[in-house]
């Protein structure tokens, strides 16, 4: 690709970035029970967790309609709802808890709430963590819908990231307008070319299949 993607992730994003390179990820759509696996985080549905803490589900359900996470002794826990809305959902949802845990939102009470901005820093995580831009980019993703099947999201929030990869790629264009090759190299972290290292494969394929 002609264009160097800088990096202009919030930190949220980048935390997503070094948890896909520490996991050596290669390849889309990311698996985020595998994730949880990797790095020792037990993931259980709502009906398990139901049976192993002897809380009945509709309490659950109550609490939230789609997923929550706690610190017990041992180790994190993510609970999914395995009811809600389907698997891209689900997926969602997951990679959504990974990041109150990844972003140090624990407790260890699973009925506590989460603030607004925590929400919000959660959602910006799994964005990156579903459908990391860099790696988008050099996909040479072109459209929304490309996006969606490729990551295994939603198609209203494969819109919304499509215009982030948009607007990412302007950004690109400018610093390596501004500033040269070198220049605009220079914005990229470690993580970042750990990650693209790791997709190169998968990328070039992705690539291959635009001009076959």
């Amino acid at each position: 690709m002609s264009v160097i993607m800088t990096e202009v992730a919030s930190s949220p994003a980048r935390s997503a970035v070094k948890v896909l390179a520490a996991a050596g990820v290669r390849s889309l759509p990311i698996d985020p029970a595998e994730l949880a696996r990797h790095f020792g985080v037990k993931m259980v549905d709502y009906s398990t967790f139901s049976r192993t803490y002897g809380i009945p589900a509709a309490e659950l359900y109550r609490h939230s309609k789609y997923g929550f996470g706690f610190y017990e002794e041992g180790g994190y826990v993510c609970a999914v709802n395995e009811n809600a809305c389907g698997g891209i959902r689900r997926r969602w949802t997951a990679a959504h808890e990974l990041g109150h845990y990844f972003l140090g939102h624990v407790s260890g009470d699973w009925r506590a709430e989460q603030g607004a901005d925590e929400e919000r820093q959660a959602d910006a995580f799994a964005a990156e963590l579903l459908a990391p831009l860099l790696v988008l980019h050099f996909c040479a993703v072109s459209s929304a819908e490309e996006l969606a099947r490729l990551c295994l999201i939603s198609q209203t929030a494969a819109r919304i990231r499509f215009e982030e990869l948009c607007g990412s790629r302007r950004a690109a264009a400018r610093a390596l307008h501004n500033n040269g090759f070198s220049g605009a190299l220079s914005l990229e972290s470690p993580d970042n070319m750990a990650l693209l290292s790791g997709f190169a494969p998968f990328t070039a394929r992705e690539q291959l299949k635009k001009i076959t």
